[in-house]
């Protein structure tokens, strides 16, 4: 006779809890395979993808910036007022680890990664990564932007 009744219901428990882990345990795989299979992201997609979200960021965080000083930072401050004024804790550096360009001339903002190579132009991993907007001349309000518009010449 068993001396304690209270453990004898854990043994089905447990070959409950096998049985169901066998059955689920493929199923996990199948789905993992599957996502591979529907998602194939290149490390290089991945990249150049990163580096349009870091944009959009950096284009929200110099509106934010914008918004309360008047003013966009000139090309020679660069992005360093973004952090000054509390915008960002830090600046991000692009996937290839280099740092974001920024450039205000005129009436044109251009954010920007020279890719995977560093250098203006290139195809591929090397090609550039830009977003373009214009820039009200008078009160420096961020209108229309444009990701990877044609190129100019000299980097952003």
């Amino acid at each position: 006779m068993n001396a304690n009744p209270a453990r004898r219901p854990l043994v089905p428990a447990l070959e409950e809890a096998s049985k169901a882990l066998l059955v689920l345990t493929p199923f996990t795989l199948l789905l993992g395979l599957m996502a591979l299979a529907v998602c194939p992201l290149s490390n290089l997609e991945m990249k150049a993808e990163r580096a349009g979200i870091d944009l959009e960021h950096l284009h929200d965080a110099l509106r934010l910036y914008q918004s309360r000083t008047g003013r966009l930072p000139t090309s020679d401050e660069g992005l360093q007022p973004l952090i000054d004024q509390g915008v960002l804790e830090k600046l991000p550096d692009e996937p290839w680890s280099n740092p974001y360009l920024y450039s205000l001339r005129g009436g044109t903002l251009e954010l920007g990664s020279l890719g995977a190579d560093g250098v203006l132009g290139g195809d591929g991993e090397d090609k550039d990564i830009v977003l373009r907007c214009d820039v009200d001349p008078v009160t420096q309000a961020l209108l229309r932007c444009e990701p990877n518009p044609p190129a100019r010449d000299g980097p952003p």
